[in-house]
């Protein structure tokens, strides 16, 4: 009878370490996991040397991350009805300073939506690109970015980007040269650097929840003989 007790009791006590530890281990699993939702105005939207829209747009985004690993959702909306919309939707693995990224572009316009699960080729709106990109650390202060168009694109455009970070007081600083090596998606004609330019950012907090972001772009596209500038807020 004795045994048969302590063989329960040793049971129960068993049950609650497992329960304890099972706790632990979501509340640990609860407490390494972050959420992340932002919004950003911008007076236009370049990226890479390319002017995706000539007015305002607004961009919203939201990300989790778990460990190493985030997944986030990216739009642009321009207050022009008739300049296109986009929504990304991404996957990237951080390792120290290396951040390896699968992001999907999915790119339409108001009036010729195309289904958003189309990935037959040639019909998609999608394009898949993989990237690698080196962060900078403080005894190097520079990034390195090299990405390729996996789908959607029939040429495998290639983009390389390098950027010295730099600062001044409370401004982060980067000056950026993005290249392309071959005729695609970023010029069908040409090959050769994209933009040449900076950017001037800076964290302006508002309260212990919310902060707000500027940035400040100035870029010369060599392909296309252009020079733009634009302003950035952003609310986090």
């Amino acid at each position: 009878m004795k045994t048969s007790s302590f063989c329960v009791l040793n049971l129960i006590i068993l049950q609650c370490f497992l329960l304890n530890s099972s706790i632990a281990a979501q509340d640990s699993l609860t407490k390494k996991a972050e959420a992340y939702i932002g919004v950003d105005f911008a007076t236009q939207y370049m990226w890479r040397g390319l002017v995706l829209t000539e007015g305002f747009v607004i961009q919203p985004s939201a990300e989790i991350s778990l460990n190493q690993w985030s997944v986030g959702l990216w739009g642009s909306t321009s207050f022009v009805a008739s300049e296109n919309k986009e929504l990304d939707v991404y996957v990237n693995y951080n390792f120290k300073n290396i951040k390896i990224t699968v992001i999907d572009y999915f790119t339409y316009a108001d009036s010729a939506a195309p289904a958003y699960f189309n990935y037959k080729k040639e019909q998609s709106a999608h394009i898949i690109e993989t990237n690698v990109e080196f962060t900078g650390s403080d005894h190097f202060p520079f990034r390195f970015l090299a990405g390729v168009n996996l789908f959607g694109d029939s040429a495998y455009s290639t983009y390389l980007e390098a950027a010295w970070l730099t600062g001044l007081g409370e401004t982060d600083i980067e000056l950026v040269a993005g290249f392309t090596p071959q005729e695609g998606y970023y010029n069908e004609s040409k090959k050769g650097f994209t933009n040449i330019g900076a950017n001037l950012q800076r964290n302006i907090p508002l309260n212990e929840k919310l902060s707000m972001f500027l940035k400040f772009s100035v870029f010369y596209a060599p392909l296309v003989k252009q020079t733009y500038v634009a302003l950035l807020i952003g609310l986090n």
